[in-house]
């Protein structure tokens, strides 16, 4: 059975396509979330069912968000910081 030019270029898409999504997959998300005294607030927060969007408003009390370089703008903290597993 031989191989099709088409075939070929199907071989090659797919070959790309997942070059793209293991390089893709290779960006660093940032550090947990520490489970310190200066974070519990947010963890009883979600334990006790609050939204994520909610607990995270309170994210920039302390920490300036703009003043690192290369983060994203949006204040969707806790998907990139994920909680530690107490």
């Amino acid at each position: 059975m031989s191989l099709k030019k088409r075939d070929l270029y199907v071989i090659l898409a797919v070959f790309c396509l997942g070059l793209v999504l293991a390089l893709g997959s290779l960006k660093g998300n940032g550090k947990d979330t520490p489970y310190d005294e200066m974070h519990w607030k947010v963890y009883r927060a979600l334990q006790a069912g609050q939204q994520r969007e909610t607990v995270e408003k309170g994210c920039n009390e302390c920490h300036a968000i703009v003043t690192i370089k290369n983060h994203p703008p949006k204040e969707q903290c806790l998907i990139c910081h994920k909680r530690v597993q107490r």
